[in-house]
This record gives structure tokens, sequence and C-alpha cells, in this order.
């Protein structure tokens, strides 16, 4: 995938729907890369209480404003939802038709994380919420299928 550009620039021109150089080499890459069918994982900590009711409210359609990463790994998603600390955490096992798979792409630094991303543009529905008081906060574990 290489370059410069860091995936913040990519999420922030996606989210501003902003079509750069840089968008359109990541989406060709992304497109050749291979497809995941199954279940991924990605954690969110500190979320707002609006962000959980907008991702975890069932029956709703999630549609991803911007790439963003999940895992193969439910371990890495709860590591990155931070479930122990403090405030507000959200898991989101995604039911996956389309993610493009870097799992076997990722430098070796990253490879525990075995990547896949969740494409700008693909549709989400919320098919199961289970929320937790915790001793900090609250823990919401969501389950979203690909439309």
């Amino acid at each position: 995938f290489g370059g410069t550009t860091s995936m913040h620039d990519i999420r922030t021109s996606e989210r501003g729907k902003k079509t750069t150089e840089q968008v359109t080499r990541w989406n060709e890459n992304l497109d050749k890369a291979p497809k995941f069918k199954g279940t991924l994982y990605r954690g969110m900590e500190s979320s707002s209480g609006d962000k959980i009711k907008a991702y975890g409210t069932i029956g709703s359609i999630v549609t991803m404003k911007a790439s963003s990463s999940a895992s193969h790994s439910k371990s890495v998603g709860l590591d990155f939802s931070d479930r122990w600390g403090a405030g507000n955490h959200l898991l989101i096992k995604i039911k996956s038709k389309t993610a493009a798979n870097l799992a076997n792409a990722a430098p070796e630094e990253f490879s525990h994380e075995k990547e896949a991303i969740l494409r700008a543009g693909t549709k989400y529905k919320v098919t199961s919420r289970k929320a937790t008081k915790t001793e900090d906060g609250n823990f919401v574990e969501v389950t979203w299928e690909e439309l």
C-alpha cells in the first residue's frame, strides 16, 4: 500500500467526501486486496453515549463514512476498546462480506493485529446489542451484518 499519506489523512478526505489522488490510490489498492468474508472486531474506547446509540441501536443501518480498520481477532478488538479503562467502551462484532483483508500485507510489527479494512460507503445493519456496567463506565458489544 506504501506511500506517505496516513490513514488519518485518507479518513479525513473520505469524511469530507473529497476525492484526492491518495484516496483514489488507496481505493485502487483496496480493490486489489483479497476480500474477507467472516467475523471481524472493531474496538472503540471512550465512545460517547451518542456514538454508542448511533452504532448500537438494533435495527438501525450504519454507513461507514470513512475507511476503518477491524481485526480478525476478538482480543485485538477488545484491546482497542480499552474495556478496562474509565468511560464508555464499544466492541463491534462485524459479519463482513467485502472487507479488504490486509492480514498478510501488514508490516511485521503490526501483523498481530490481523487487520482488514471496512470500506467507506459500506452499509451494516445492527442486529444485537449487549451492555454491561463496569466499575468505571459501560461496556457495549454490538453486532453488525453487512448488507
